[in-house]
């Protein structure tokens, strides 16, 4: 048997399979981008919660041992959100990089940003701005002051 400690991500309760209507609901867990089956033992957990199940790898996938899904402990808590919290900035990452490569490319190529003459030196201008540029629009991202941010005469003049 194996241990599994992560915040549930989705909650499945099906009453259904290929026209088997169920009277008790076969209940599923996605924790940690995996799925565990409950079976019909509905654990009582929501979306959200940080639990701990003990499983076993079974035919169709993680079978959950019957009764074993707990609340985690409030230091196993912490470890799951982080995990998710840092998945989260993962992506945003990801994001803001690949945006900020698109708007510099864009901007050298329309004359916008000049580049010196030197190849070396394009190079290493290059991966500063992107470098800059996605660190910029990261921190936005991840933390929003939208009381400061101003809008354009163009959009209040659109919705006059």
């Amino acid at each position: 048997m194996s241990n599994a400690t992560g915040q549930v991500q989705t909650v499945q309760r099906k009453t259904e399979v290929n026209g088997k209507v169920f009277r008790s609901p076969l209940v599923s867990l996605k924790i940690n981008n995996q799925w565990f089956n409950c079976g019909f033992d509905d654990p009582k957990v929501s979306e959200g919660d940080v639990v701990t199940v003990e499983y076993t790898e079974g035919k169709y996938g993680k079978d959950v041992t019957k009764g074993s899904v707990k609340m985690a402990t409030a230091e196993a808590t912490k470890v799951a959100v982080k995990q998710s919290d840092d998945r989260q900035t993962s992506i945003v990452y990801q994001s803001q990089h690949r945006d900020a490569v698109e708007a510099i490319n864009f901007s050298i190529q329309n004359g916008y940003i000049s580049m010196p003459t030197k190849k070396a030196d394009q190079y290493s201008v290059y991966l500063d701005l992107i470098k800059d540029l996605t660190v910029q629009w990261c921190k936005e991202a991840l933390n929003p002051d939208l009381s400061t941010a101003e809008t354009s005469d163009v959009e209040e003049e659109q919705f006059s």
